[in-house]
């Protein structure tokens, strides 16, 4: 076997193999050596630019928006150029990946309950699904969970094999102008009780 075709272990990389049950590449992410978020996110990122590369496309986006405690979902976008002119039908979206799931536990002996990553669970699932859970490691991995709560966010993740990920966030949030008023005394008016006037 070739370098390219064995990949080192410590090395976030896509590889495809051949499924019998799909007429389209089976594209899988390699587990990565370091059980972290960027790491699977990394090899998240190259099983789904190696599958649009298998179907043609050069770009993808994905636009998600929320607020009020609800998310709207994902909008899905995929062209076949990168000035994304030519949208790709969506039967080619169907051509299945392997997204890397980590599997977290309370880390013991630890009385603030962090959650630590123990190990990693591979899902098959179509290449706009695949898209979908990637925008929605992203989200998590650069710090926006649970940007649907209170007023809410939106946002875009882009993906291109010259550019890579990039994730465009915005948080909506109420601003306020705030006042301090005083009414000051006047002159001449006693701070104590009023005293009887003689008759």
């Amino acid at each position: 076997m070739t370098d390219s075709q064995n990949p080192p272990t410590n090395q976030a990389v896509a590889i495809t193999t051949p499924v019998a049950d799909t007429p389209a590449a089976y594209f899988e992410a390699v587990t990565p050596a370091a059980l972290d978020s960027s790491s699977i996110l990394a090899a998240n990122r190259d099983a789904c630019l190696a599958a649009m590369a298998h179907i043609g496309a050069q770009f993808a986006s994905v636009e998600y928006a929320g607020s009020g405690d609800s998310g709207d979902g994902f909008e899905v976008f995929v062209s076949a150029d990168v000035d994304r002119r030519q949208r790709l039908a969506k039967p080619l979206l169907r051509s299945k990946v392997g997204m890397l799931f980590a599997l977290q536990r309370w880390e013991e002996g630890n009385p603030f309950g962090r959650l630590v990553v123990y190990g990693t669970e591979l899902k098959r699932m179509a290449l706009q699904e695949a898209l979908e859970s990637l925008c929605d490691q992203a989200i998590d991995h650069f710090g926006h969970a649970g940007f649907e709560n209170n007023d809410g966010g939106r946002g875009v993740m882009s993906l291109s094999s010259s550019e890579g990920l990039t994730l465009e966030h915005s948080d909506y949030y109420t601003d306020s102008n705030d006042y301090i008023h005083t009414l000051a005394g006047a002159e001449g008016v006693p701070e104590g009780p009023a005293e009887a006037v003689a008759a």
